[in-house]
């Protein structure tokens, strides 16, 4: 007579005796709430909520340093008359980085036509944003024509940006609300 032969352990009873496995098992095996009903109720708070919580919108841009100044060097006027405000150019006049200087701004005005929701359509110009520097060195957003009436339209009046650039990047963001 042999010895009986011990059952082989199967997976289940593996599981069984993993506390890992045990613990992941009792969650798989609860149920989740049933969903939600769209009551009157339900839809007349989405809908005021929707009212009283504002529109952020967000955009953001990184630009290659190298391309703008690549820019620069082969249509200088052509460029900087198509997409900066003489305010702009002005500032960045004399600069010894003036291509990552450029490059920000030129990011910041791709950033905030992302948070319009437009890009370059709907009318927008380049020239309808400007980043204007005030005297604490903080740059903000000033929009004209277009791009103001698209902004109004959603409501977006108040702007924050930030811009950064190295010699190889520039990167902007921009925040509406």
């Amino acid at each position: 007579m042999g010895n009986p032969k011990k059952p082989k352990n199967t997976r289940a009873q593996a599981l069984d005796s993993n506390p890992r496995a045990t613990s992941r098992k009792r969650y798989a095996q609860r149920k989740s709430p049933p969903p939600r009903t769209a009551t009157k109720k339900n839809l007349a708070l989405t809908s005021l909520a929707r009212t009283l919580a504002p529109s952020i919108s967000l955009g953001i841009d990184l630009e290659h340093v190298a391309r703008v100044d690549q820019l620069l060097k082969q249509h200088p006027t052509k460029f900087l008359d198509r997409v900066f405000t003489p305010g702009e150019v002005a500032h960045s006049a004399g600069r010894r980085n003036r291509a990552q200087h450029l490059a920000a701004r030129f990011a910041c005005k791709e950033a905030v036509m992302k948070a319009l929701g437009t890009g370059l359509t709907s009318g927008i110009s380049w020239r309808d944003i400007e980043v204007v520097t005030l005297p604490t060195g903080k740059p903000v957003i000033k929009l004209t024509a277009n791009a103001a009436k698209i902004a109004d339209s959603r409501g977006l009046s108040h702007w924050e940006i930030s811009l950064t650039h190295t010699k190889e990047v520039a990167a902007a963001v921009a925040i509406a609300w």
